[in-house]
C-alpha cells in the first residue's frame, strides 16, 4: 500500500514538472483553405509563401532613439501570409480577415498594420475569409 502511494506521489510530482505544451497545426482550417488556393497562384509566379511571420522578422526599427518603444509595437504582431520572391525577399503581405477582425482590439491592430504598411510603401492585401477561394480572385492580388 505504501509503495502504491509513493508511486502515485511520484506520478503527480512528475506530471507537474512536465511541460504543459503540445504541437498543433500551424494554420487554422480557414487559413489552410486559403493557403491551398494561394499556393496554386504563387507557384505560377515562382513566389514562396511564408505563413504567420512576425513583423519583427522582416521589418526593422530605424530609429535608435526610443528603439524599444517602436520595437514593442511590432514584436508581438504577425502577418498571416508573407509572399516572397525565390530569394525570400518579401514582396507582399496578405491578411486573412475573419469575423474576429470585427472586435475592437483586432480593429486597432488592423489600423496599426494598415498605417505601417502604407508608411513602408509595402503592399498589404486584405482578403475576407471564406470557405472557398476562386483562382482568379487570388491571382488578381498580384496584378
Amino acid at each position: 500500500m505504501i509503495a502504491l502511494i509513493a508511486l502515485l506521489i511520484v506520478i503527480v510530482v512528475h506530471r507537474n514538472r512536465a511541460f504543459p505544451y503540445k504541437t498543433t497545426y500551424l494554420l487554422s482550417k480557414s487559413e489552410s483553405a486559403f493557403y491551398s488556393s494561394l499556393k496554386l497562384v504563387c507557384d505560377k509566379y515562382g513566389y514562396v509563401i511564408c505563413p504567420k511571420v512576425g513583423l519583427k522578422d522582416f521589418i526593422v526599427v530605424t530609429r535608435k532613439k526610443d528603439y524599444i518603444k517602436w520595437f514593442r509595437k511590432i514584436s508581438q504582431k504577425h502577418v498571416d501570409f508573407l509572399i516572397c520572391d525565390k530569394n525570400l525577399r518579401p514582396i507582399m503581405a496578405i491578411e486573412l480577415d475573419d469575423s474576429s477582425h470585427d472586435l475592437e482590439k483586432a480593429r486597432k491592430n488592423d489600423e496599426f498594420k494598415d498605417a505601417l504598411y502604407k508608411h513602408l510603401n509595402f503592399p498589404l492585401k486584405r482578403v475576407k475569409a471564406a470557405s472557398y477561394y476562386r483562382y482568379q480572385d487570388i491571382d488578381s492580388l498580384f496584378s
